[in-house]
């Protein structure tokens, strides 16, 4: 009966989302598709705007079902071609769109026209896929706006007073971007390109060594600058408007400036806080900014909430909240203000690098912490700079609101060759493949009712898809012969089992759902039905934390039993009946259904101790809720470990002999040092102060790393420190930052490093070292070992220095 409900629940969600649809383009194609909606009135405003301007424009009406298949492609192509082409659509149901469609003569739907300049549009005939209409739209883009310089016509083309752009390329035909770039600015700026291979003496006369290059010429200069932002469309849009003299207005991510931001962005909404917290001392502030919005921008879901927050202004709720976290360098956080707990990213700041982190997170693979506060921290200033306009109450009683957020985004993972063996390989829990292609009829009709088993299964079983036209190597491997396809993957196979069986069943969401709970079914979880079989499971593995469900049916159900597959090994379930009492009323549990969480476990023979850390689940149950709630008593095993940053074994280890961190002095030192000898090797950069400090013998932070190394247990990382003078490849290759230490741990064999980040004691560089092994800390990948610079230092003299030697000087001396 509830399953039925269920099903009720979800076609009212779809029949309200219908009419939704109905109502306007605008719901059609949302703010965040790339889609402009096109109307009467804004239709001169994007068509035919500059001469030669590619503008696709689709008419379409919300209630056609082959519209509805294009949706995605067309969404996929606005996106690719952001700030390149124009793609629009006019919603012909519409009354005030109606007059546009009989103007263009629209007989059908979707119609699809592209618009060239000021000359009549043309229909596109072609497939109805992404790429094809892509390929379509920028065969359109003329180059005649483009000089192709040379060495004979350099002069003629500087010879203009107009500002101008110089492209350095190893391509023989212009880039689509280009192409678009000289057609928006066709009429302010010149746009030239150099053909590297024909021009080798131009390259030479203005010092281009990346390719490709731009050079930026201001209006009446013959001095050009090097253009070094990103190569993108909008980025180089705002920097020609600039150019240009405008002033822009970038949109930038909402900060948190006092404690009514805090509640506005953080506190109200419930989702996870994803904050960068500034730091103005630090000369890349601008960059992490920028990397940190583009990570937003490309998000979909609605886990995560984005802001800043200046901690140079902050800096006290920084260390209450964040456990001292250090300010020397732009942080990145997670926060969950409700559970009173947070995440610190630590490595070098990209965006893979804090999607890997934010990914991690929603799979519980990333440590959690939990403030050292009773309170939640208050940040300071009165609350006046978000503050919300207060809705009027009513004293009607307002209805249930649907679960919006989880409407925002897919369920179904998306599998290629790239991340399919470290889903399906590593998954504790079932895994159900499709296999399909974007033309087949049976997999758009698959497609809704695939997403409705996995939205309503709540990610007990994991859902993907593989796109089999691109990914023809896994097609083959599964045997794919038609689409769709569907393979399941059990739970308890071993990690890296990628043996799949063929699904047979039916393709409804209901179908699809049952057989995955039925994969559920087999999965052991105790049920207990009397005071001893709880003490005796009680006494069990008292180190590992467990979790009680108290029930009044007479099985496990099976949200417990993915549970039990999600966290097998890190914490132990059961169920107990509620006819036993005794327990009941051990626990104050008042009636069942009820979930606590034990996180220490003291006292004798199975009695439970006062001491003991029980914390209830008061939330509505659902498998995500308790996913998130059982987060902080995560311990990650070593079946989810990295495997390119598993421990090293007692056959790895190198024998280290006496403990020391030596100045690395030479590339042969290096290579002996780091690159062939086993285990991690952490490299120390210091700047010339700190240099001489550590060649008097009376560096701290060598000391710090001594006492690492003294007491570290198990796997054994041998540290070296480098002055920064002369080391630019070391120090480009490793992503170090400006500041006067950095500590970076590399691993040679598998071209992996990880940027060290904190205040530089034995407790944060032992934690951070201790989460490398576990694979908690996000590596970044490096094509080579950097080539090592020459070492030139002189030991400075101290006043009033005896003559005998301190053993570090003398050492540092030798291996000079």
């Amino acid at each position: 009966r509830r399953h039925d409900m269920t099903w009720h629940r979800v076609g009212y969600i779809n029949l309200f989302v219908l009419i939704c649809f109905l109502q306007s383009a605008k719901a059609f194609y949302g703010k965040k598709s790339g889609v402009v909606s096109l109307t009467p009135k804004n239709f001169d405003d994007h068509v035919a705007v500059y001469d030669d301007a590619v503008v696709l424009v689709e008419f379409f009406a919300p209630w056609c079902g082959h519209c509805k298949s294009l949706k995605p492609h067309w969404e996929k192509v606005a996106k690719n071609l952001q700030g390149i082409v124009t793609v629009a659509a006019v919603d012909c149901d519409a009354d005030e769109n109606k007059q546009l469609a009989a103007k263009y003569g629209i007989k059908g739907f979707p119609t699809i026209k592209v618009f060239v300049g000021k000359r009549s549009p043309e229909d596109y005939q072609g497939a109805r896929d992404a790429t094809a209409i892509a390929d379509f739209a920028t065969s359109k883009l003329t180059s005649k706006h483009i000089t192709i310089v040379k060495d004979s016509n350099e002069a003629s083309f500087l010879k203009s007073d107009m500002p101008k752009v110089l492209l350095f390329t190893d391509k023989r035909a212009s880039s689509t971007l280009y192409k678009s770039l000289s057609i928006k600015f066709q009429k302010d700026i010149d746009f030239g390109e150099v053909r590297v291979k024909k021009a080798k003496k131009l390259v030479q006369k203005y010092g281009v060594n990346k390719i490709p290059g731009l050079l930026v010429f201001s209006q009446g200069e013959v001095t050009p600058v090097h253009y070094t932002g990103p190569i993108n469309a909008k980025s180089l849009d705002i920097y020609l408007r600039q150019l240009l003299g405008e002033e822009i207005s970038e949109e930038k991510l909402p900060e948190i400036r006092d404690q009514s931001c805090m509640e506005e962005y953080c506190v109200k909404g419930g989702n996870l806080c994803a904050i960068l917290i500034t730091n103005s001392e630090v000369k890349d502030s601008k960059n992490a900014e920028n990397i940190f919005k583009t990570v937003s921008d490309e998000r979909t879901d609605s886990f995560f909430t984005f802001a800043t927050l200046n901690g140079t202004q902050h800096s006290e709720f920084v260390k209450k909240a964040f456990d001292d976290l250090s300010l020397d360098w732009i942080r990145v956080v997670v926060l969950s203000a409700k559970k009173k707990a947070f995440a610190a990213f630590v490595g070098a700041l990209s965006v893979s690098s804090i999607e890997d982190f934010l990914q991690g997170i929603i799979l519980k693979s990333v440590r959690i912490s939990p403030m050292k506060v009773d309170t939640f921290p208050q940040l300071p200033n009165e609350t006046k700079y978000c503050k919300s306009k207060e809705k009027p109450k009513s004293e009607r009683k307002s209805k249930p609101k649907s679960d919006k957020s989880r409407q925002d985004f897919s369920m179904v993972v998306t599998l290629d060759s790239a991340n399919f063996s470290k889903v399906v390989g590593t998954s504790r829990l079932p895994v159900m493949v499709e296999f399909y292609a974007p033309w087949c009829g049976h997999c758009k009709s698959l497609a809704p009712e695939w997403e409705k088993a996995a939205r309503n299964l709540e990610t007990m079983v994991v859902f993907a898809k593989v796109d089999a036209t691109q990914e023809p190597n896994l097609a083959q491997q599964y045997g794919i012969e038609g689409y769709p396809t569907i393979k399941y993957f059990e739970a308890n196979r071993g990690k890296g089992d990628l043996k799949g069986k063929d699904y047979r069943g039916g393709r409804t969401a209901k179908a699809i759902a049952a057989h995955a709970l039925d994969m559920l079914r087999p999965i052991s979880v105790p049920y207990l039905s009397s005071h001893v079989e709880f003490k005796s499971w009680l006494s069990e593995n008292p180190a590992i934390p467990k979790v009680v469900l108290f029930t009044d049916k007479n099985k496990v159900p099976l949200p417990v039993k993915a549970l039990s597959l999600a966290f097998k090994d890190d914490i132990e379930f059961c169920a107990v009946s509620s006819s036993v009492t005794s327990v009941m009323e051990e626990f104050k549990i008042e009636k069942a259904p009820m979930m606590i969480a034990m996180t220490e476990r003291e006292g004798q023979e199975g009695k439970v101790d006062k001491e003991m850390a029980i914390t209830p689940f008061k939330g509505k149950f659902s498998f995500i809720a308790l996913m998130q709630w059982l987060s902080p008593f995560f311990r990650r095993s070593e079946r989810d470990q990295d495997p390119s940053e598993k421990p090293a074994t007692e056959d790895d280890e190198f024998e280290i002999g006496e403990l020391d961190v030596p100045l690395i002095s030479s590339q042969e030192h290096f290579a002996n040092y780091c690159v062939k000898r086993l285990g991690l090797c952490g490299l120390v950069f210091l700047d010339e102060e700190l240099t001489n400090d550590a060649l008097k013998g009376s560096s701290s932070y060598i000391d710090t790393l001594l006492s690492v190394v003294k007491e570290s247990k198990g796997p054994k990382f041998h540290f070296g420190w480098v002055p920064r003078a002369n080391q630019e490849a070391l120090l480009t290759g490793f992503g170090v930052s400006d500041s006067p230490i950095n500590l970076v741990v590399m691993n040679a064999r598998k071209l992996r490093y990880a940027n060290f980040l904190g205040a530089f004691t034995v407790e944060n560089i032992s934690g951070f070292l201790s989460d490398i092994l576990s694979g908690l800390t996000s590596t970044s990948k490096i094509k080579a070992i950097p080539t090592f610079g020459d070492v030139v230092v002189k030991i400075p003299s101290v006043e009033g220095e005896e003559a005998a030697e301190s053993p570090n000087k003398a050492k540092v001396k030798e291996e000079l």
